[in-house]
């Protein structure tokens, strides 16, 4: 007969043991010792209460019914020695009454609607473009740049004279 264990205040080799113990895999001879350390350390339990909490988040899946002769033709290609069938097995269609339909293959589409907008942005960007050359030219430099400085130095209030001197020392002076 084997002595009952007493964990006492080693919370190290019972934290070691929560996962076991709450999914039931411990013989009676460490569960009972480790339910009255569990009663006594607030550590402890607080740390399987947290396992208790992760674990809800996973729920079990619903059991899934592999087709008709699934296993057979696991078997069949495994013991033939063939990495990927050369030939579909046979699929039989009975099998998925009630089962949702396939999901849609969305990589197409979006590819699809990504090229559209590339190229609606390549031809926007293309007229914007041609736009901007019509503003633009002789338009813009009708007059050449001496004129309009003697035009602003006329309404600031100083001579012409005095515009074009100070035009000819800015050309001079290097920046």
């Amino acid at each position: 007969m084997t002595q009952p264990i007493d964990f006492g205040s080693s919370c190290e080799a019972v934290r070691a043991l929560l996962e076991r113990y709450h999914d039931d895999e411990l013989p009676q001879s460490l569960a009972a010792p480790l339910r009255g350390h569990l009663l006594d350390c607030g550590d402890c339990r607080g740390r399987l209460g947290e396992l208790q909490n992760q674990r809800g988040w996973m729920a079990p899946s619903e059991a899934f019914a592999a087709p008709a002769g699934f296993a057979q033709n696991v078997a069949r290609l495994a013991f033939s020695g063939a990495g990927a069938a050369a030939d579909e097995p046979e699929f039989d269609e009975s099998s998925l009454e009630g089962e949702p339909a396939p999901v849609f293959d969305l990589m197409p589409f979006v590819l699809g609607v990504a090229s559209v907008a590339a190229a609606g942005l390549l031809a926007l960007s293309i007229a914007l473009g041609l736009s901007a050359h019509r503003t633009g030219g002789a338009e813009l430099l009708a007059e050449p740049l001496p004129e309009v400085l003697r035009e602003l130095e006329t309404l600031n209030g100083a001579a012409p004279e005095e515009a074009d001197e100070a035009t000819t020392e800015q050309r001079i002076q290097p920046r």
